[in-house]
């Protein structure tokens, strides 16, 4: 799990190797949007394949079922949206 101050990430490890990871992200609106552009399009997945939902205290949670390869992604993902510096 990653935690930030704005973000939090759950990779679902318990599963198969090759099966579906579940993923739940939950972000703050601010963060949603640099997630939209720094790390849902290395995603390639379509938005509807996973689930949005507006919480109580004004965060969006995210959940996907993510096969290992866009599991991968998603992780090389959050490296280049969250660390950006360690990458340039």
């Amino acid at each position: 799990m990653i935690n930030l101050i704005n973000m939090t990430c759950e990779l679902d490890h318990n599963r198969q190797p090759v099966g579906p990871h579940k993923t739940t992200i939950t972000l703050n609106p601010e963060a949603e949007k640099t997630f939209k552009g720094e790390v849902f399009q290395f995603m390639e997945i379509e938005m509807m394949q996973g689930s949005r939902t507006i919480l109580a205290n004004g965060q969006i949670e995210y959940e996907f079922l993510l096969d290992n390869k866009k599991a991968s992604i998603l992780r090389k993902a959050l490296v280049i949206a969250v660390f950006p510096t360690t990458n340039n």
